[in-house]
């Protein structure tokens, strides 16, 4: 990406949701980190446990959470 831009997607599968933003950032030709969240108990990502909705994007460093996407 150009600028340095980092994008990470943070999601499961069996989400509609994530994939709808999997598919958005396909088609504009974004690539990104996509990081499964299998166990929804025990998250791996510390951005999902101030606010546990999925999907959740990271730009730069900056979460941006669920339906704002």
């Amino acid at each position: 990406m150009a600028g340095g831009d980092e994008l990470e997607l943070l999601g499961t599968w069996a989400s509609p949701h994530v994939l709808r933003v999997r598919l958005a950032l396909h088609l504009k030709d974004l690539s990104y980190e996509y990081v499964e969240e299998q166990d929804l108990k025990n998250y791996k990502s510390d951005e999902l446990l101030l606010n546990s909705k999925l999907p959740v994007l990271i730009h730069d460093g900056k979460p941006v959470y669920g339906t704002s996407l």
